[in-house]
């Protein structure tokens, strides 16, 4: 929040941004998100947690990753329910540029969230 006082004394709110976190103070887009971060901080999972910044929601971005899975890293993701074919194309390009980095995918409208890789 940015904030200043008016000449008239009043404090004046200029701009605010509100995040969405879990319990633990970790940035969620979605529920979704936040079911598989609950599920990590459970197991007490090492993760690196993914951040958006400046790409469109169309985009998809790696949810977290699991530095010390065997026998690669893995990164996390999730296919929301409204995802179309251009979102589940780039996915798809995304994880085969990166054949150093296993990939789980949770595609929602296919049910419940699929059992995370082993660490």
């Amino acid at each position: 929040m940015t904030i200043g006082a008016a000449k008239s004394g009043l404090t004046m709110i200029n701009e605010i941004a509100l995040m969405t976190v879990t319990a633990e103070w970790l940035p969620v887009e979605s529920v979704y998100e936040e079911r598989v971060l609950e599920k990590l901080v459970k197991l007490r999972r090492k993760s690196v947690k993914g951040l958006r910044f400046n790409l469109s929601s169309s985009q998809p971005v790696a949810i977290a990753t699991l530095p010390e899975a065997k026998p690669v890293p893995v990164a996390l993701y999730l296919v929301p329910p409204e995802a179309g074919d251009a979102f589940r194309s780039t996915l798809s390009d995304m994880i085969a540029a990166r054949s150093d980095l296993g990939s789980w995918v949770w595609r929602i409208n296919d049910g419940e969230m699929p059992r995370l890789p082993p660490g």
